[in-house]
């Protein structure tokens, strides 16, 4: 599964698929993950022995967007568990509301 995940990063980054193979045996040989992607830096790319500069760009970028979309859905969910919260408040009053309209 994780493999997949690389793959499809290497892919979203436009690696040609050959150098993405190779870059894939690198990432499973020292235990990176897709999650791990965010927070590479460009020498320990070049210490794993990816060498090639538009690779290592690209690599850096994908990583990069791929952080602001983790950071966005974060942001969503927390948006997401504050309208919750809002609407439970609002059904709440109004079911007062209501309740106190009915019982008067």
């Amino acid at each position: 599964m994780e493999e997949m995940r690389l793959r499809k990063f290497l892919q979203d980054a436009r690696i040609p698929e050959d150098d993405a193979e190779v870059y894939l045996s690198l990432f499973i040989q020292h235990d990176i993950e897709e999650s791990d992607m965010a927070d590479v830096k460009e020498e320990q790319l070049v210490k794993m022995g990816i060498k090639k500069i538009g690779h290592i760009n690209r690599i850096l970028k994908e990583a990069k967007k791929q952080k602001r979309r983790e950071d966005e859905l974060q942001h969503l969910k927390e948006e997401m568990q504050h309208l919750r919260r809002d609407l439970n408040i609002l059904l709440r009053h109004r079911g007062l509301m209501a309740f106190a309209v009915v019982a008067g």
